[in-house]
């Protein structure tokens, strides 16, 4: 008695002479037993795992990327603002463009008071 299967990887029908008996499909060329359920099984063309990088390492490079250009933000940041608080002048000052302060003796004067000034004890001479 004819039975007709179903190929269990691509779904043609066949027809087989009986249950349990090896058939072959035309589409895929996959070996079945007819009548039986059988566990599908992987494609060959697609591998277990997909190619490329996980979520997680995306994720990992991209934080690595923006920790690398922000060290290299404040570098370039702290030696551009070296390189122009050392430079030399362009061109020298001239006569009129300086400013002199006064100043006593002893520097500049405070910008507080410092309050009386108490002179230190005197000792007594040995005698």
């Amino acid at each position: 008695m004819a039975v007709r299967v179903y190929c269990p990887d691509c779904h043609a029908p066949r027809t087989a002479p009986e249950f349990g008996a090896r058939v072959r499909c035309r589409n895929c060329d996959r070996v079945f037993r007819a009548g039986t359920r059988a566990v599908r099984r992987p494609v060959l063309d697609e591998p277990d795992e997909p190619e490329g990088v996980s979520a997680s390492q995306k994720l990992l490079i991209v934080l690595g990327a923006v920790a690398i250009l922000a060290f290299g933000l404040v570098i370039g940041g702290g030696l551009a603002g070296w390189f122009f608080m050392n430079r030399p002048p362009d061109r020298e000052p001239d006569d009129e463009e300086v400013i002199e302060m006064d100043e006593g003796p002893n520097g500049p004067r405070p910008a507080v008071d410092p309050g009386p000034v108490r002179p230190l004890p005197q000792q007594a001479p040995d005698g």
